[in-house]
């Protein structure tokens, strides 16, 4: 096996794992948020209620989808934490795939070369009646 090749291979494997590393790191981060989302919902339920505590008789939100369109300067508490995991939960599985395919076109350049150069070849000893 030529190193072009190996080169390739490498380069097809450190891809994958860095994939695989986004991957789990974001089925983390999803699980975290979805651990914080039923934190806020008990919460909620087990909050003191009575005639004094007039500011807690609209429900607490714990929609991600809501509070990730408020100002994250609105949200206190485990709200902050709910709108803090969404806003990062999405992008380390993005910047992994970016990352991933950078890594596979560095390492699969000389592979690239090495077969033009192949077929450059080729074509010039069809020309030439080789």
């Amino acid at each position: 096996m030529d190193r072009q090749t190996k080169y390739l291979l490498v380069g097809t494997m450190l891809a994958v794992l860095i994939l695989l590393g986004g991957y789990l790191t974001s089925i983390y981060d999803n699980s975290q948020l979805l651990s914080l989302i039923e934190k806020c919902k008990t919460d909620m339920t087990h909050a003191e209620k009575g005639p004094w505590l007039e500011y807690q008789k609209d429900p607490l939100v714990c929609d991600p989808k809501v509070l990730s369109q408020l100002v994250e300067n609105d949200a206190v508490g485990i709200q902050k934490q709910i709108v803090e995991s969404v806003s990062t939960a999405g992008n380390i599985f993005n910047g992994a795939k970016i990352i991933a395919l950078f890594v596979f076109l560095l390492f699969g350049s000389p592979y690239a070369w090495y077969f033009l150069l192949r077929r450059i070849r080729e074509l010039r000893d069809a020309v030439a009646g080789k």
